[in-house]
């Protein structure tokens, strides 16, 4: 997971420069919207079915079907020569993968169930520390042997990390044979268990918060400060990541001593409130400290809500629960640029920030209707 997370990543920040090798530039950003699109897109709807699919024929032919893709399509883009190939194959990277979900399925059905959440919640933090190196690593790899070859190697650690799959992972406890149904009616019953409607809020509200604000963060650092130093600029980037590897695993724990819904409320308050001072944020070291701790409080969601799932929901019903839930993500990681764009628009760079707060601070407030009565979690995490 660490080593496909990496280099997912690691192709993000290589894609606007190659793009600037195969179009001209005043329909580059055409170009580049629709290239960044076309993958949310087809993930969005794709990612449930290789879910369903996941229940009915197995969790670990999805997670290799998915790396052996993601694979061949970095290839392919590392010799294409004009902009509507790469186009198409983001749209296939996200209509085709899935190894992230899979792998959080696999390790859901075939682990002790008593401990299953904390194996999940561990597997959901090396995805978010995979793609916090992935960016560092691509950049620094393009630098050396320029974006063709970086692609290249993004596809051999994919390669590399399915193989590992395919030899050391096990996967004892198969599905049963179900009836067949169609798609919507398949994924109706993990969509409608309780336990699904607040995380899928939470996953959507998380994965929104750092790509809305990310696009004007050097803007609005400009503003702050003047002229930033580009090691500056990085280590302000990297703060969220960072807070997330320092805390992950304290709120992971502090989940199952209370309860993963209580946790996530908090992490949603916390988000909230962080994002409502950065708005009024008027130097650059306060920003900072609170930047900082909008990554503590945002480590507490995907791992707690992973780990929510591998408790309360049935074995046969994980599969299309974690691709519903990655959908959720990406849908959230689509409409946060898009609302920061809007905004950033027509009013100050700060109101995104706002706008987040409150929209963060409404997900607090509804999800305090998904724990009401809940009771705390029994000592089966004493060890």
């Amino acid at each position: 997971i660490f080593l496909a997370a990496g280099s997912w990543n690691e192709v993000i920040p290589l894609l606007p420069d190659f793009l600037g090798e195969l179009v001209v530039r005043r329909s580059l950003a055409f170009w580049s919207g629709l290239v960044f699109a076309a993958q949310s897109f087809a993930a969005i709807f794709m990612q449930p079915f290789w879910g369903r699919l996941g229940d009915r024929v197995g969790r670990k032919p999805m997670v290799l079907r998915a790396g052996f893709c993601l694979a061949a399509i970095y290839f392919l883009m590392s010799v294409c020569r004009r902009p509507w190939e790469l186009a198409l194959l983001r749209f296939l990277n996200g209509a085709l993968t899935g190894f992230i979900p899979g792998s959080y399925a696999l390790i859901a059905t075939n682990t002790p169930e008593d401990l299953a959440g904390r194996y999940v919640a561990t597997a959901q933090s090396a995805s978010a520390i995979g793609g916090l190196a992935g960016p560092v690593i691509g950049t620094s790899l393009a630098s050396l042997m320029g974006l063709r070859w970086s692609l290249r190697l993004s596809a051999a650690v994919v390669f590399g990390a399915t193989l590992l799959v395919l030899v050391f992972v096990r996967e004892e406890q198969r599905p049963v044979p179900q009836p067949e149904a169609g798609y919507l009616a398949d994924l109706y019953p993990a969509a409608k268990h309780p336990c699904m409607p607040p995380v899928l809020l939470v996953a959507f509200l998380g994965a929104a918060v750092n790509p809305a604000i990310q696009p004007i963060l050097p803007l609005h650092l400009v503003g702050l400060r003047g002229t930033l130093t580009p090691w500056l600029r990085g280590a302000i980037y990297s703060l969220p990541g960072l807070a997330f590897v320092l805390t992950a695993l304290i709120w992971t724990r502090l989940g199952e001593k209370r309860t993963r819904l209580r946790v996530m409320y908090w992490g949603l308050v916390g988000t909230s409130i962080s994002l409502l001072i950065l708005a009024s944020a008027g130097s650059l070291r306060f920003f900072v400290l609170f930047y900082f701790l909008l990554g503590i409080f945002l480590a507490s969601l995907g791992p707690n809500a992973a780990a929510h799932m591998a408790e309360e929901i049935p074995p046969d019903l994980r599969g299309r629960s974690y691709g519903l839930w990655q959908a959720a993500n990406t849908f959230g990681s689509f409409v946060g640029p898009l609302l920061a764009g809007a905004l950033g628009s027509f009013l100050d760079l700060s109101w995104v920030f706002a706008s987040m707060g409150l929209l963060t601070a409404v997900g607090a407030g509804i999800l305090t209707l998904s724990f009401r009565g809940k009771k705390r979690p029994s000592a089966r995490f004493n060890a």
